[in-house]
């Protein structure tokens, strides 16, 4: 592969430690403002504005120098005893609004920016070099609130990790690259963040670590290079089954669940309705045929039998949508679980309304929360047309649960104006998923380290390998969004989710599954308004009643 040499542009960044006094554990004489990162050709002076007032240092000393281990015992927080939503504004629907924002990394291939938090470097300490490869000049609303929401909650946690030393020996510096150009977002995707991967890991001797992308599709080239390169890279948002593979990706991990995990807890909603058969539709491409496993298996576990089973979306079309629904009909099969997600999911359930199948005999359970799509501008749907709809999508406020109040209190102490989207004690997107991403992957490298110095510069120069791997990540960390334990494949084991009830009109969250334990915290409502549970079967009838 072609070199690409590096070109940065000229920058002076000053970043305050959110969680430290700027004159706390100096050795020497106080410095009146956070320490700055300059590089470029050239120096160009600038006068940093003041910070925000931080809290006061501790009183005590600073907690001792400790390397997580595997085996160092851990208690798992109880789950949350009380979970609120607002029933008229789904939890997990972003509500976003443009903004300036205070940091932007330069477009462009070679460009990028480094934030070093406000730290004393005493002699001697190793800088750890980890990128964020996020598409921080994409126009979109959702996008961009994403990256930086998320680039803030990395910062949060980089400021922790370095003020308690969590890593012996070191600190961590992050660099911020766009891995977006700037220019195209529909058809230049693939290639730049190709591109914006090759140069951040050629950066100045490159880095030890990655966290990106937002999407999956970007995640799929960026993680193709770093695995290659056994460069760990951790993703907070994207969830394709695709990066499963550690065939392709063997340094991939990730702090989101992927949709293979909703199979599981729209059973345990069956199972608590006492329905003991299912019908499950699933695309014909290999998503679907996962999720169809997975749907198997675990609805073995439950003693439930997939009563019909049936693809759409074969040819990449809604061509043999309305077939499969009329296959439906004759399998008598009245509980519906969707294996999709998408634009099949939404095409499957207009097509099922068109055909009179949304009624008061059929239960629908699908994947997300998906109501906007169904109900929107150029939609012909109705409100009526979905009442009693299940919708079941991931929990991010896990209120009630200590580590995510906990964080609250710090995101809240911080400057919106220097951290997009904190200053609120309150989540806008995946903040605990990336702060953990940032947890967990320095966790793995204190504890790949274990205090010796040659393994600390092999990782400062990205040169650890396979102790880096995606099972080396789990050092029993409990973050804002549980427990952290990561499998073979780099997916959470642990995924908590919430149950939406479309009920007249309004989006009513009705349950909760935290780690696997499900909770009905409403009453479920069905299609006829009422809440009398429907047969998850049709009647019999007899065809020829001189026979019997």
């Amino acid at each position: 592969m072609e070199c690409i040499h590096n070109e940065r542009k000229e920058i002076e960044l000053v970043v305050q430690d959110p969680t430290r006094s700027p004159y706390q554990n100096h050795s020497g004489p106080p410095a009146p403002w956070p320490r700055k990162r300059q590089f470029g050709r050239q120096r160009h002076p600038s006068q940093p504005s003041p910070a925000s007032s931080p809290p006061p240092p501790p009183s005590g000393p600073l907690p001792p120098v400790t390397s997580p281990t595997l085996s160092e015992a851990t208690t798992i927080p109880p789950a949350p005893t009380s979970l609120t939503s607002d029933p008229n504004l789904p939890q997990n629907q972003p509500n976003v609004t443009l903004r300036n924002f205070p940091y932007t990394p330069p477009t462009g291939t070679n460009n990028s920016l480094v934030i070093m938090p406000n730290i004393t470097i005493a002699p001697g300490l190793v800088e750890i070099k980890v990128g964020l490869l996020l598409p921080y000049s994409l126009p979109d609303n959702v996008t961009q609130q994403l990256t930086y929401s998320g680039t803030s909650a990395i910062r949060l946690a980089v400021s922790e990790i370095n003020a308690q030393q969590l890593i012996p020996g070191a600190y961590i510096t992050l660099v911020l690259k766009d891995s977006f150009n700037g220019l195209d977002a529909e058809n230049s995707g693939a290639a730049q963040a190709i591109f914006s991967t090759v140069s951040l890991l050629q950066t100045d001797g490159g880095v030890s670590g990655v966290i990106g992308d937002v999407s999956s599709a970007l995640s799929v080239q960026s993680a193709l290079l770093t695995s290659r390169l056994s460069i760990p890279q951790c993703s907070y948002s994207a969830g394709s089954t695709q990066l499963s593979s550690k065939e392709d990706y063997g340094y991939f991990f990730r702090t989101i669940p992927t949709e293979l995990m909703f199979p599981g807890v729209m059973l345990d909603f069956v199972v608590s309705r006492g329905w003991k058969s299912v019908a499950v539709f699933y695309t014909g491409d290999n998503l679907g045929s996962e999720m169809l496993d997975n749907v198997v298996d675990e609805a073995a576990k439950r003693n439930i039998t997939i009563g019909f089973k049936r693809p759409f979306w074969e040819m990449g079309t809604g061509s043999d949508v309305g077939l499969a629904l009329d296959e439906l009909v004759q399998s008598g099969q009245q509980v519906v679980l969707i294996a999709a997600v998408g634009v099949p999911e939404i095409s499957l359930l207009l097509e099922a309304v068109r055909k009179g199948l949304v009624n008061k005999n059929y239960v629908w359970l699908a994947v997300n929360q998906i109501t906007e799509p169904l109900l929107g501008e150029n939609a012909t749907l109705t409100a009526a047309d979905l009442n009693g709809l299940f919708m079941f999508d991931n929990l991010l406020k896990l209120h009630g649960y200590a580590p995510y109040e906990q964080f609250l209190d710090k995101w809240a102490a911080l400057n919106p104006a220097d951290y997009p989207y904190a200053g609120q004690r309150d989540i806008s997107s995946n903040e605990p998923q990336a702060y953990s991403c940032m947890m967990v992957m320095a966790r793995g490298f204190a504890n790949a380290v274990r205090g010796n110095w040659t393994a600390l510069h092999q990782l400062s120069s990205g040169r650890l390998g396979a102790q880096l791997k995606p099972l080396s990540m789990n050092t029993n960390y409990v973050g804002p969004g549980g427990p952290m334990v990561i499998d073979e494949n780099g997916d959470v084991v642990y995924a908590n989710f919430i149950l939406y009830n479309f009920q007249h009109g309004q989006v009513v969250a009705i349950g909760t599954s935290y780690s696997g334990v499900f909770n009905l915290t409403s009453p479920p409502m069905y299609y006829d308004g009422t809440y009398n549970t429907p047969a998850n079967t049709a009647p019999l009838r007899v065809l020829n009643p001189k026979f019997g």
